[in-house]
Parts: structure tokens; sequence; C-alpha cells
């Protein structure tokens, strides 16, 4: 059975409904204005937005280099490098070299190693010229290097040798026919300070 409290008025009742209120002069009151509000509106108040975190080996300015390599003091801190086109960039503390600086470091050092390296006969203007260009480095990543390098090995006798593999610099020292022995003991010397020192590779005889 149907609720009577929800069967639609008749329209006599609806006619005399809008009568009534004719007559009374009664009006529904309007509705506000969605638009409007008493309460000032009040212009969203903008931030700046933080600067993303510079990654290691991202360009940097000559300022900010400056800037950074005046306050370098520790392995652990932040060091600009100038590229081979003298654009710097940044090297972050605590971080392996970027791939960029790697390549530099490689480009610098690999020449002068190789002229020492590729004949029997030691000359020592070629080895003062390859330590010369590994110190270079040092001081320009403000990391030290060990150079594991594949060379002929100077013989007293003048006699020519085998190449081998050795390790210049750190304290492991290593002579040998294999590559990673030579890795390794140039590793265990960078794993005792990670931050502030490099491996350089170089194959001198190929």
């Amino acid at each position: 059975m149907t609720d009577p409290h929800w069967k639609r008025p008749t329209a006599p009742i609806a006619v005399a409904v809008l009568a009534t209120l004719a007559v009374s002069g009664c009006a529904p009151a309007p509705l506000p204005d969605p638009t409007f509000s008493s309460q000032p509106v009040e212009a969203p108040v903008e931030t700046d937005a933080p600067e993303p975190e510079q990654t290691s080996g991202a360009p940097i300015s000559a300022e900010e280099a400056a800037e950074i390599n005046a306050s370098w003091g520790r392995v652990v801190d932040d060091r600009a490098y100038q590229m081979p086109d003298g654009q710097f960039v940044l090297i972050k503390g605590g971080e392996p070299l970027p791939e960029n600086v790697n390549q530099a470091v490689y480009g610098a050092v690999a020449p002068p190693t190789d002229v020492a390296f590729s004949t029997h006969v030691f000359n020592a203007a070629n080895q003062e010229a390859m330590n010369a260009a590994i110190e270079a480095q040092e001081a320009a990543t403000g990391r030290k290097a060990v150079v594991v390098i594949h060379g002929m090995g100077a013989s007293p006798d003048g006699s020519s040798g085998t190449p081998m593999w050795g390790v210049a610099g750190g304290n492991d020292d290593y002579t040998g026919t294999s590559k990673e022995e030579a890795l390794a003991a140039a590793q265990k010397w960078v794993d005792q300070s990670p931050s502030g020192r490099m491996i350089i590779v170089v194959d001198a005889v190929g």
C-alpha cells in the first residue's frame, strides 16, 4: 500500500498555495550569491622551490669552483675539477670519481706512462714526466693515486723483457703476469681510504 505522505499534491491544492502566497505578499527569500564571501581572500604566498642537489660530475661555474676549492680541506669534502676543455665539474666528497673525471684523469696520466713503460730501457726524464702527471691529477682531484701498469720493466743489463703487470704507488707492491692480482693489490690500498684514493689503469704495451 502506498504511503499517502509521499503522494504528489493535486493541482487544485497547489494553485491554492500559490494564491495564498500572492495575497499575503510573502515571497521566498533570495538565495545567497555563491560567488560572494564576506571573508577577504588573500593571494597565495609563493615560496621558492629548493635548489636541486648537484650530482657528482655536473658542470659548475668558475666562481662556484673557486669557492668550493677554497674551503676544501678533507677527503670527504666536495671538490671542483677542471676538465681539459676548461669547464669545471663537481666531485662529490665521499663518492667515487664520476666517469667524466675518470676519463680526464686517465687522459692526463696515460700518455706519459705509455712512454715510460713502452720500452725496457729506463729513461729518467720519461719517469719524471709520468710522476708529474700523476701528482698533478692527485692535486686536481684531492685523491691519492695508485697506477696499475701493463708495461716493460727496465732491465739492468739492457736486454728486452716480457711485459708485466705492476703497481706504481700504494704500499702493496706487485710485479707479475696477472692483471687481477695487480688490481687486487691496488684495491687493497684504496680500500684503506676509499674517499681519498683512486686507481688508474694503463696498458702501455697492449
